[in-house]
C-alpha cells in the first residue's frame, strides 16, 4: 500500500490534465454515475481500433522498420488489446503486467530461439516444437516468479520461436515488442480515461493488510491477492446486470470498494466489524 500512496502523491502534484490521464482522481471528487453498457462497448471499439491501428501504422509507415523487414504487427497484440480496452479494471491490465510480461516473453522467447539455433538447421527445425513450448513455459513461470502475468504474452514467447519472419529479425524483436507495448499503452491511457479510469494500479494492487481471499469480478476467479478488498468499478456487474460502481459490497469472505474511495483505517474497521457481524449470521 506504501508504494501506491507514493504513486498517488507523485500524481497528485502534475497538472490535472496530465494527471487525469495517468489514472488519477482526487479523493474528494464525487464519483459519475455508472455509465450505460453502450458506453463501455463504444470506448472499448475506439481503443482497440485505434491502438491496432497505431502500431500497424508506426511498422508499415516507417522505413527504419520496413528496411529491417519487421512485421506489421505482432498476433500477441490482438489479445492484448481485448485486456487493455475491455475489463479494464482486472489486475491482469495494468500496465505493470503489460509492460513486464511481453518484455520478458520476448527476452526469453529470443533467448530460446538462439540456443536451439547453436544446432545445424535440420535439427533446429526438428526441434521446432520443443523450443516453442520451453519458450512459453519458461515465460509463464518467469512472470509468476515477477507478478507481471499478462496472457497475451504466452503468445509473444510462441511467436519468437515458430514464426519464420520474427525468427529473421532475432534479438530486434525485443525492441519491437517493447515499442509496441508502449504504444497500445498510451492509447490506453487516453481512451480509458475519458469516460471510464485507468489504471487501477501502476505497480502494485490496493492492499489494506487482510488476509488473501480469491476476488471475484463478472462472477469468476480472476486473480489472488493479498488482500480481501478489492476494487468495484463499471466493469463490475451483478448477476442481474446492474452495475455497482459506486456501492460498498460486503460479504462474508471479501469487501468491494468503489474505484474513487480512499478509505480511513477508522472506516475500514467499521466496514470489517459489519463483515464479522455477517459471518455469524447462518446463511450468510
Amino acid at each position: 500500500m506504501t508504494h501506491n500512496l507514493e504513486a498517488r502523491d507523485i500524481l497528485s502534484r502534475l497538472p490535472l490534465g496530465v494527471s487525469r490521464f495517468l489514472g488519477y482522481r482526487r479523493s474528494n471528487s464525487l464519483p459519475s454515475s455508472p455509465h450505460p453498457r453502450y458506453i463501455i462497448w463504444f470506448w472499448s471499439f475506439v481503443g482497440a481500433f485505434g491502438a491496432i491501428g497505431l502500431i500497424q501504422a508506426v511498422f508499415e509507415r516507417s522505413p527504419y522498420f520496413t528496411q529491417r523487414h519487421v512485421p506489421p504487427i505482432i498476433g500477441s497484440f490482438g489479445a492484448s488489446a481485448i485486456l487493455l480496452f475491455g475489463p479494464i479494471g482486472v489486475p491482469l491490465a495494468q500496465p505493470r503486467s503489460a509492460l513486464g510480461g511481453h518484455t520478458i516473453a520476448a527476452i526469453i522467447g529470443v533467448c530460446i530461439t538462439k540456443l536451439f539455433d547453436t544446432m545445424s538447421s535440420e535439427k533446429a527445425h526438428q526441434y521446432r516444437w520443443l523450443s516453442s513450448c520451453l519458450a512459453t513455459a519458461i515465460s509463464l513461470v518467469a512472470m509468476e516468479m515477477t507478478g507481471t502475468v499478462f496472457p497475451p504474452a504466452g503468445a509473444t514467447a510462441l511467436i519468437a520461436s515458430s514464426q519464420e519472419e520474427v525468427r529473421a529479425i532475432g534479438w530486434y524483436y525485443i525492441p519491437v515488442i517493447m515499442l509496441s507495448t508502449v504504444l497500445m499503452l498510451a492509447v490506453a491511457l487516453l481512451v480509458n480515461n475519458i469516460q471510464r479510469q485507468y489504471p487501477s494500479f501502476w505497480f502494485f494492487p490496493p492492499s489494506h493488510g487482510n488476509p488473501a481471499v480469491d476476488v471475484e469480478k463478472n462472477g469468476s476467479t480472476l486473480q489472488r491477492i493479498t488482500t480481501n478488498v478489492s476494487i468495484v468499478d463499471e466493469e463490475t456487474v451483478l448477476e442481474g446486470g446492474d452495475t455497482i460502481q459506486n456501492l460498498i459490497v460486503i460479504h462474508t469472505d471479501r469487501i468491494g470498494l468503489p474505484r474513487w474511495m480512499d478509505i480511513k483505517p477508522e472506516e475500514m474497521q467499521v466496514i470489517e466489524g459489519l463483515q464479522r457481524r455477517m459471518r455469524e449470521i447462518p446463511n450468510a
